[in-house]
Order: structure tokens, then C-alpha cells, then sequence
């Protein structure tokens, strides 16, 4: 079983590289680790919105959630998702 580790993407922040995301998410593997601070929601909290690119992650770990496991741990930016 192939295993994708991601951690610390901020997505909402101008420093989350979208395209490199959506990259490496395209790539074979059975089981995806979320490892805190996927989703900033600090500036969300602030902005209330995401950019096109932001929501594209966002959708694309939707989609990959149908049939793949996902198991998320929430870090201090994304843990509004704890409720």
C-alpha cells in the first residue's frame, strides 16, 4: 500500500504552492496522511474566501476522498475542522 504524507500546505496563504500540490496529489498511491495545517484557517477566518486555485486542492481532496483514505490530523491553523 502506497502511503502520501503531506503536512503543512496552508492552503489559503500565498505561500501555499498550488500547482505543486495538485502535482504530487496526481500521483499513484492507495492512502493519503493529512498532517496539520492543510487548510489555513486563521486567514480564512479573516478573508472568508479562498482564491480559484485554493478551492481546486480543496475540490481535489473531495474527489480523492471517494475513493481513497484520507486521515487528517489537524494543526493549530486548521482546528476549526475538529468540530
Amino acid at each position: 500500500m502506497k502511503t502520501l504524507v503531506l503536512s503543512d500546505i496552508h492552503v489559503g496563504s500565498k505561500g501555499c504552492n498550488t500547482e505543486a500540490v495538485l502535482e504530487i496529489l496526481n500521483t499513484k498511491f492507495d492512502r493519503l496522511i493529512l498532517v496539520g495545517d492543510i487548510i489555513d484557517g486563521w486567514l480564512f477566518k479573516k478573508y472568508k474566501k479562498f482564491s480559484y486555485q485554493h478551492t481546486k486542492v480543496i475540490r481535489r481532496f473531495l474527489k480523492l476522498s471517494k475513493d481513497k483514505e484520507i486521515i487528517w490530523i489537524s494543526g493549530n491553523h486548521d482546528e476549526f475542522l475538529r468540530k
